[in-house]
């Protein structure tokens, strides 16, 4: 086990050179700096009011969200594909970190003093190589991580992605789920978000989970906590899903 702390040096590689404009650039689109207000707003409802829980992040990249629920006491994984958003995640906080392996291709980075485990790994993959894990989060945190699996008509990739998490819940636990929505009519570029509705959630989740939208926010053009969406009218959903 290797014992990491947060590079304070100005020099940088070719390759760390590339992962600075990646992941530690202020202009990353679907980055929010602040803890998002969903969750700050509906704390209680998300958690229970207890701590001391085990909480998991899907495809977490850099956000804030999962400091702020280690600092509430809680027990923090997060599942990232790119072993330099880990490494960022750590660094960005000033968080001293050791990594170990998971696998021939993948790693774990764990917090020093702060308990937060990132694993390094394919999505999908998760439940096969951390089986202990299986039935054990009592909430999964998902903030603009379902959305990034439309993209079919069918959802078919969303619904292995729930699937995954289905198998991760506790049997008592929650999956609070954020979807942010607008018109698409109004987006001009060949890339952008999927877009995951009322109706959307309710139909991928209806075999394996119980479904209850629990607020919505609207937000004007110009406004709202995600870059990306600022040019657009739109709004953010939270959504609970339980286990069947």
């Amino acid at each position: 086990m290797a014992e990491t702390k947060p590079d304070q040096s100005s020099e940088q590689d070719d390759e760390c050179s590339c992962w600075e404009v990646d992941w530690k650039s202020p202009e990353l689109a679907w980055h929010i700096k602040e803890v998002h207000p969903l969750l700050l707003k509906h704390e209680a409802k998300v958690t229970g009011g207890r701590v001391n829980l085990r909480v998991l992040v899907p495809l977490c990249g850099i956000t804030v969200d999962l400091l702020w629920f280690a600092n509430r006491g809680h027990s923090v994984v997060g599942i990232e594909y790119d072993a330099k958003g880990c490494q960022a995640f750590f660094e960005l906080n000033d968080i001293a970190f050791e990594t170990e392996p998971l696998s021939d291709e993948y790693k774990v980075f764990k917090g020093k003093n702060k308990d937060i485990t990132l694993f390094q790994c394919d999505f999908f993959k998760f439940p096969s190589l951390v089986p202990s894990m299986k039935s054990s989060f009592d909430v999964i945190w998902d903030r603009a991580a379902l959305r990034t699996t439309v993209s079919e008509p069918e959802g078919s990739d969303a619904k292995a992605y729930l699937s995954v998490l289905r198998q991760l819940v506790a049997p008592t636990g929650k999956l609070a789920l954020e979807n942010t929505r607008f018109n698409l009519q109004d987006c001009t570029s060949p890339h952008y978000p999927g877009i995951v509705s009322d109706e959307m959630v309710e139909k991928l989740g209806k075999e394996e989970w119980n479904v209850s939208k629990i607020d919505q926010i609207e937000f004007e053009k110009g406004d709202g906590v995600e870059p990306f969406y600022r040019q657009f009218k739109h709004n953010i959903a939270l959504h609970f899903l339980t286990p069947k």
